[in-house]
């Protein structure tokens, strides 16, 4: 799941307002993230809600993510427009619980726990679970904003597994000028998945 996709419209908006703003993107595991933005080393973050303890991180929701099936457009669940978990068939490829949200790993241990173990894969992130899925190894879930799906990929939801909220990380005490004007626009974004909230 590529959130860089959904930076480039925002960036190129508050460059226009903020001439000297120089905007820095980093791909890191999605829980090293939250740490970085609550030690101060980032403003913002994208991602699904975790279920938190005490912290000084406040999650705007931007939308509700379904659960997708990603597949091949080769696969045999590729010809089904919605699927359910009994629809679900063949070898499965999982990611480290290090390097995605628990919400949707928890998903995926609940397949993995009913397969035999010559049809798990492991990959150690969501960019390294898709490559398997376009070799053909197998499908995964995740979840499923369509302005972050990755080329070749099929997306099919799977209606009886919940949706997730996704959105935005950011300190409480953090007013700074620009972050305000970034989570407005962000607030301003068309997101296909569900109603955008402001």
């Amino acid at each position: 799941m590529n959130t860089i996709q959904l930076l480039p419209e925002v960036f190129k908006e508050l460059a226009g307002e903020f001439p000297l703003l120089r905007p820095s993107v980093r791909m890191v595991p999605f829980p090293s993230l939250l740490g970085l933005v609550e030690n101060q080393k980032l403003h913002a973050a994208f991602g699904t809600k975790e279920g938190q303890k005490k912290s000084s991180l406040y999650f705007r929701r931007l939308c509700s993510a379904p659960i997708a099936c990603v597949c091949s457009p080769e696969h045999p669940l590729a010809r089904y427009e919605t699927l359910t978990k009994t629809n679900l068939s063949g070898s499965f490829i999982a990611c480290s619980p290090r390097q995605i949200p628990s919400p949707v790993f928890a998903i995926q241990s609940r397949v993995l726990s009913h397969l035999a173990p010559e049809q798990q894969y492991f990959a150690e992130n969501i960019e390294s679970a898709f490559t398997l899925v376009k070799a053909r190894l197998g499908y995964t879930l995740y979840t499923d904003v369509p302005q972050m799906r990755g080329p070749g990929l099929c997306y099919i939801p799977v209606t009886d597994l919940p949706s997730l909220p996704f959105g935005v990380y950011y300190r409480y005490d953090n007013d700074h000028p620009v972050l305000k004007r970034f989570l407005s626009l962000c607030g301003k974004c068309e997101f296909v998945c569900g109603t955008a909230y402001a």
